[in-house]
């Protein structure tokens, strides 16, 4: 996989086919996708659907659920009924380049969870149902399960959660599930909510849907763009307009730290987009025992190394090492954040990657320990070598691409 994404060798098909532009998706069980559309709409479709003959449905949706969310701004009557701060998240978030409709999606086994330009969050399911297929000219039929999106509401305590001044419940601009049960719920309010998705009522629908208040609250004081979870070594990340990245426990939340390398640009530029990466694939060595029996040897495998990758709103990307507590393989509360000890640069500013994007980077992703890829608003999907450990001669490549004209911040 490395070499593929090295040397771009990838081969290109279409799965999902849609009279509709696909503003955000998510995968949780392959190949079933989860897609929001620009006009508002949630799409169900398999990734690996082929064409069976003329009546196929190949690359189309399995449902559809039309109008979920909001396609503009300007679909709402009264400006009471969508958030003050619309305009200017907007802004900070795409730019000139907004799409409209859905804004955030994610998706766990069968729950799925939406955000639009509306404020708060919807929630619906994958269900099946058992249908007739007619096989061959003889009038033979076979049962099959057909999936569906069946809607469920929105969650009760966002919609009573309202902002001062206005109906419309906070902002949501990111979500995401992690592995022990709480769906983290990320505002434009600067709050950072998390729920239990786990626990149903005796209809086995998810309590979050009627909670009045969240499991987790924390407040950052400032905007949050995105968040990133990363289960492996308990952690999660995510970016806020002012202050930077901030690190925070997935057991509640809490705060573990905070960095801003942004804090000293010339140019006005923010924390876009984040996410933790492991840099690295450890190779388990031969140890010799520590017993009486000199002979005796034990094969080791070391704990992977871990950093936090930024991207700016400009096109600056930054990396810093993290500290992982070596027993349990989670990050260390005690130094969650390492200094960087190459190089003249300042060691609280991590390291600096370059060259830059020459847009706000928006999307993040590790296909494998070691690589980054980046996406941006300048048009372009980069893949990065994120790894710690590199050669003289990399670093020396590295130095003969870096533009100067962007080292202005």
């Amino acid at each position: 996989i490395r070499y593929n994404w090295k040397e771009a060798n990838c081969v290109s098909t279409v799965r999902v086919a849609l009279n509709d532009w696909i503003r955000r998706l998510a995968v949780d069980l392959y190949p079933l996708v989860v897609c929001g559309s620009a006009r508002g709409h949630l799409y169900l479709a398999d990734l690996e659907q082929t064409s069976t003959g003329k009546d196929s449905t190949t690359m189309g949706p399995l449902d559809c659920l039309k109008h979920v969310h909001a396609s503009h701004l300007e679909e709402s009557v009264d400006v009471n009924e969508t958030p003050p701060d619309l305009n200017e998240a907007l802004e900070v978030l795409y730019g000139n380049y907004d799409g409209g409709g859905v804004m955030a999606i994610a998706v766990k086994k069968d729950w799925i969870v939406s955000s639009g330009r509306e404020g708060g969050v919807h929630v619906c399911s994958i269900v099946g149902a058992e249908e007739d297929v007619y096989t061959g000219s003889r009038g033979g039929t076979t049962r099959r399960t057909r999936l569906m999106l069946q809607p469920l509401g929105r969650m009760r305590g966002l919609e009573e959660e309202t902002i001062p001044g206005s109906s419309s419940p906070p902002l949501i601009t990111s979500l995401a599930f992690d592995d022990q049960g709480t769906l983290w719920v990320a505002g434009y309010d600067g709050v950072l909510r998390g729920y239990d998705y786990e626990q149903t009522d005796a209809n086995d629908q998810p309590l979050m849907l009627r909670q009045t208040r969240a499991d987790h609250t924390v407040n950052v004081n400032s905007p949050i763009l995105s968040v990133s979870i990363r289960d492996e070594i308990g952690c999660g990340v995510m970016t806020t307009l002012s202050r930077g990245v901030l690190l925070f426990s997935l057991e509640d939340g809490h705060i573990l730290a905070e960095w801003n390398p942004f804090v000293t640009s010339k140019r006005g530029e923010y924390a876009r987009s984040a996410m933790i990466v492991q840099t690295d694939e450890p190779q388990p060595f031969e140890q010799e025992d520590d017993g009486n029996c000199n002979d005796s040897t034990e094969t080791v495998v070391p704990s992977p190394h871990w950093s936090v990758v930024v991207g700016g709103s400009k096109g600056t990307l930054y990396q810093r090492c993290l500290g992982i507590h070596s027993r349990t393989g989670f990050i260390s509360e005690r130094t969650p954040l390492m200094d960087n000890t190459d190089g003249d640069d300042d060691s609280t500013m991590g390291t600096r990657i370059r060259p830059n994007h020459l847009g706000p980077i928006v999307a993040m992703d590790s296909p494998s320990p070691g690589l980054l890829v980046t996406g941006s608003h300048d048009g372009t999907m980069r893949v990065w070598d994120c790894s710690l450990y590199r050669t003289d001669e990399d670093e020396d490549d590295e130095d003969d691409d870096d533009d100067d004209e962007d080292d202005d911040d």
